[in-house]
């Protein structure tokens, strides 16, 4: 196993490992099932957004495709490139994409 870099950024901890087995990306564990507020989102840095977006689709079994994508989440045990997001995790996305336009990201 790869060891796994924490960074720590106004309260938000991303884990990140390479190794499929051990993978955790966590920045609001429970987005899938919650629909995330403004006030958690602008708090958020461009990257730790990227992550909070990506780590929706990593979920769901998604092909990354760029090299960041790649490296940062990898693509073991991923099986589509079509993530199928339910409609709470569909929300989420827009609203980290409205964030990070909102930042210029």
């Amino acid at each position: 196993m790869r060891a796994a870099a924490i960074v720590l950024s106004m309260g938000i901890a991303l884990f990140a490992s390479h190794d499929a087995n051990a993978q955790a990306y966590v920045v609001f564990p429970g987005s899938s099932g919650r629909a995330l507020s403004p006030g958690e989102l602008s708090s958020l840095s461009c990257p730790q957004l990227w992550v909070a977006r990506n780590e929706i689709y990593h979920r769901n079994g998604y092909c990354f495709k760029t090299r960041r994508g790649i490296n940062f989440f990898g693509n073991g045990g991923c099986w589509t490139d079509n993530a199928q997001l339910n409609g709470i995790e569909q929300t989420n996305v827009a609203r980290i994409k409205r964030q990070e336009r909102n930042y210029g990201c």
